[in-house]
């Protein structure tokens, strides 16, 4: 009997990270394209963004959602991001087509990170390294906390020319 409680115990313990990890982010509803959760654009940046993205997707025939958290909440960046993106089904269901680009600051007493967490369905078009020189283009903008350049350097530079491939 102890040990049936100690082994409830542990599981129930061991599912409280990862309970908490599933609530760092909110419902996408109503459904956008950006989220800026850590209040990094101010109105008019964000409603550009919004813009931009909405050609953007139109355009490749993708979905491309930028979510911008102030805490990773114990998340790697990638993890997140795609965790994010299954969760609120990014992407058309049957071609998995979603882009998630997920930006986090550092911030004392808390890491950031960015990624680009790229649908199955966009694997082949955008790899691992595709992904990796699109965010390395990120990443001066980022250093001057460029938030909007950073952003705007991968819609209008990066990931078009990955998903012209």
């Amino acid at each position: 009997m102890k040990h049936q409680l100690a082994c409830l115990a542990c599981t129930f313990l061991a599912l409280i990270p990862v309970s908490a990890q599933e609530r760092c982010w909110g419902s996408p509803e109503p459904f956008r394209f950006v989220y800026d959760e850590a209040q990094l654009f101010d109105f008019a940046a964000e409603a550009r963004v919004q813009v931009a993205i909405e050609k953007f997707n139109e355009a490749y025939g993708v979905t491309l959602v930028i979510y911008l958290a102030p805490d990773l909440c114990g998340w790697t960046a990638l993890g997140f991001a795609t965790v994010l993106g299954s969760d609120w089904g990014v992407g058309d269901a049957e071609s998995d087509n979603g882009l998630v680009l997920l930006l986090s600051p550092k911030r004392e007493g808390r890491s950031g990170g960015i990624a680009l967490s790229v649908g199955k369905g966009l694997e082949e078009v955008v790899s691992d390294a595709e992904a990796q020189v699109i965010i390395d283009e990120m990443i001066p903008r980022l250093k001057e906390e460029d938030w909007f350049g950073a952003v705007a350097q991968a819609l209008n530079t990066g990931l078009p020319a990955a998903l012209r491939n």
